[in-house]
């Protein structure tokens, strides 16, 4: 089984942000002379850690176990940042970096004490703007989970569903549809952003249908077969199994260009093919960090999303009728089934040879949904433009 899944915030323990800041500006001011507001924001910690990382938005604190005549050093891959000089925490045993960086930073980092390394990672910030949290006064919509779906097309699973409908919506104003893959997380930040956008006139109103994987009986996840497949088979589970059980209960506008499908990673992938075997029926795609590498190769080993360029490229003079904005990083994903910004890169070129309406960004994050999350009202504006807002 093949997961390659995206590293969400929301998985990251918080600090309490009194501590972080008190500790943040003790060892920025690069002379410590309260040692235990320097480690207010360090916590309880093993005794054989080396190096503690804790965050804070754009603010960094790198903690290193050293003694202060230790030759300790803060290494960041990235051309344009030099980190600040260490800082000794009293008689503590600690030695520190406070770092604050820019939205849309991203990079790896090592540390070393006397050019032995002894801690790694990687960080990424991307400022998150006010349109995309619940806001006073805004009217909001209902997130509804629905019962269990089995499925007549991916035969033995079963999976969960919640649709978001929105404020005011009525039956006999249909609103437009915009489906996720993944939806176990995209439910938990697109409310306050269609709550946010539909109140503002942004955007339309939009009936939103969350979807997660396939899982059978025993556990096993369907996810990579059913995303990362090149086939009409995902289409046509939503057509036949998802689709007719929203539009009972609430209805949504006719027409390709009142539809929408988003995911990310592999649910990315999944959404673009969606569109390119149905653009009758779908004709906005959202993609972040798509997958769009030999994640399923079929029988032949070589049949997966490395092809997409190829196949965009020969409907040069017929293009089909989709619109995507597609999102990547620099750092994203590099192994054997492909190089994820190289694969990204290859689908903005295919686009643009063949005239195709779409929006290419690329960040300096990993595989993450941070950065995608905080350009969502840009994509969303981007994407629904033209279309008729009630």
């Amino acid at each position: 089984m093949l997961l390659f899944l995206p590293v969400l915030p929301a998985m990251v323990a918080p600090v309490v942000q009194s501590s972080f800041d008190d500790a943040y500006l003790a060892i920025a001011s690069g002379g410590v002379q309260n040692e235990a507001q320097a480690l207010r924001a360090l916590g309880t910690v093993a005794g054989d850690t080396k190096v503690v990382m804790r965050t804070s938005g754009s603010r960094v604190i790198w903690y290193v176990r050293a003694s202060p005549t230790d030759v300790v050093a803060l290494r960041l891959a990235h051309a344009d940042l030099k980190p600040n000089n260490p800082v000794v925490i009293g008689q503590s045993g600690w030695i520190a970096f406070a770092e604050q960086f820019n939205s849309g930073t991203g990079f790896r980092w090592s540390v070393t004490n006397d050019d032995r390394q002894v801690g790694s990672g990687d960080f990424e910030y991307h400022f998150l703007p006010d349109k995309c949290k619940p806001q006073p006064g805004v009217p909001k919509g209902e997130l509804v989970q629905l019962p269990k779906i089995t499925s007549t097309v991916y035969a033995g699973t079963d999976r969960d569903i919640w649709v978001y409908v929105p404020n005011g919506y009525s039956k006999s104003k249909p609103a437009c549809l915009m489906v996720f893959q993944d939806g176990q997380w995209a439910k938990n930040y697109m409310q306050p952003v269609f709550d946010n956008m539909i109140a503002s006139k942004e955007i339309p109103q939009i009936i939103g249908v969350f979807i997660t994987p396939g899982t059978y009986a025993d556990g096993r996840s369907n996810r990579s077969v059913e995303y990362d497949t090149l086939s009409p088979k995902y289409s046509e589970f939503l057509m036949k199994d998802v689709l007719p059980v929203v539009s009972a209960k609430w209805p949504y506008r006719d027409g390709a260009e009142n539809r929408a499908i988003a995911g990310l990673s592999s649910g990315a992938i999944c959404a673009f093919t969606v569109a390119w075997e149905r653009p009758d029926q779908f004709h906005k795609v959202l993609s972040w960090i798509g997958s769009y590498v030999n994640l399923q190769g079929g029988s032949t080993g070589i049949g997966g999303g490395h092809n997409y360029p190829t196949l965009i490229r020969k409907s040069k003079g017929n293009p089909k009728n989709i619109r995507v904005f597609l999102q990547e990083g620099t750092n994203d994903l590099d192994n054997p089934f492909g190089n994820w910004p190289l694969a990204n890169l290859q689908m903005d070129k295919a686009f643009a040879y063949s005239g195709y309406d779409y929006k290419f960004t690329m960040g300096q994050g990993f595989h993450s949904d941070s950065h995608g999350r905080s350009i969502l009202p840009e994509s969303l504006r981007w994407l629904w433009r033209g279309v008729k807002i009630d």
